[in-house]
């Protein structure tokens, strides 16, 4: 046993390498975990510009979007910087949903005039995901496995332009 592990004068709180553990290891815990950034909420997180990690065409060089959301969290913008064709073909330059809510592992949203129905009939309700371990985001469905996240997003290196 090293020696700290046991010295008497350190109580029960025992001693760190000579230090009382709340004189000298937790504040210098507190300290260490003031200086980091705080985390910001899930929306200020994923606003901002980003291209398809997988699709040059749709890439932060040739075609960004940007992503914003309402100051009460209740609609999500994509503003795409060249047109795109939907799921149903037609061209389109931005694309607005209806948040649904959200909890820590993404905000559940509902694309405006969505046409596409699960297996139960009912019409689709998108997850969008923070991309793990990368500043990005993936797509997924309520009705779709957990873990299930496709179209990888991510976040353009600054905030593009969009014209």
């Amino acid at each position: 046993m090293p020696a700290w592990a046991s010295d008497p004068a350190a109580g029960k709180a025992g001693r760190i390498f000579g230090c009382a553990l709340f004189r000298c290891v937790l504040p210098l815990a507190l300290t260490l975990a003031a200086a980091l950034p705080a985390r910001a909420d899930l929306f200020e997180d994923l606003a901002g510009s980003y291209g398809a990690a997988f699709r040059k065409d749709l890439s932060c060089a040739v075609a960004p979007h940007r992503l914003s959301f309402s100051a009460d969290r209740r609609r999500a913008h994509f503003q795409l910087s060249a047109p795109t064709r939907d799921y149903q073909g037609a061209l389109r330059s931005q694309a607005d949903y209806t948040v649904l809510g959200w909890d820590e592992t993404g905000i559940r949203m509902q694309l405006d005039g969505e046409t596409r129905l699960t297996e139960g009939g009912v019409p689709v309700v998108w997850i969008l995901r923070k991309a793990a371990g990368l500043d990005g985001y993936c797509w997924g469905r309520t009705d779709w496995p957990q873990g299930r996240c496709q179209h990888l997003m991510l976040r353009c290196a600054e905030d593009l332009p969009l014209g």
